[in-house]
């Protein structure tokens, strides 16, 4: 499922909802269909205006709340973030509930924090005691956009849903 963050994160309509299905001797995976919907997704999100706001909790407790629902699956949770909240006025910070959930932030670092890698370390540490220990999710790994591919996030997720 793919969502965005925006003014009200707790009220999203999905953007893509892709299944990606384990391999066995009796269906085989589909790579072009899968391929197929990543690019129509991708087409879509980068169609998404940007926000003047961003409610990264609530966002997660959208995403806690619509994986509850779910098939018996990993449950995990990506997002391509700053890690800078920045709700608007009058707007009251949620606290989601993560049990069960792997989280992982890929990290968009904008070039005013790029020169302030302090900033950057303490949203990280902040985040990740917030994700892990406030809310309770599983596990909590962060990567910089250009170095997130499919291989970490799987050996993330193998080793979260392991603990």
């Amino acid at each position: 499922m793919v969502a965005t963050i925006k003014r009200t994160s707790l009220n999203q309509d999905l953007l893509c909802d892709i299944a990606v299905h384990g391999t066995n001797v009796f269906v085989p995976v589909d790579t072009v269909a899968v391929a197929n919907e990543l690019a129509s997704c991708e087409s879509r999100l980068r169609a998404v205006p940007g926000e003047s706001y961003t409610d990264i909790a609530g966002a997660l407790m959208f995403a806690s709340l619509a994986m509850k629902a779910s098939r018996p699956m990993p449950r995990v949770v990506v997002m391509f973030t700053d890690l800078a909240q920045d709700l608007p006025p009058g707007m009251q910070g949620a606290a989601p509930d993560l049990t069960g959930l792997c989280v992982g932030a890929v990290l968009d670092i904008p070039a005013s924090d790029a020169r302030k890698p302090g900033l950057v370390d303490r949203r990280v540490a902040e985040w990740a005691n917030r994700i892990t220990k406030d809310w309770r999710a599983k596990g909590f790994e962060h990567w910089h956009r250009l170095a997130f591919n499919a291989a970490e996030l799987a050996k993330f997720i193998q080793q979260c849903e392991q603990s």
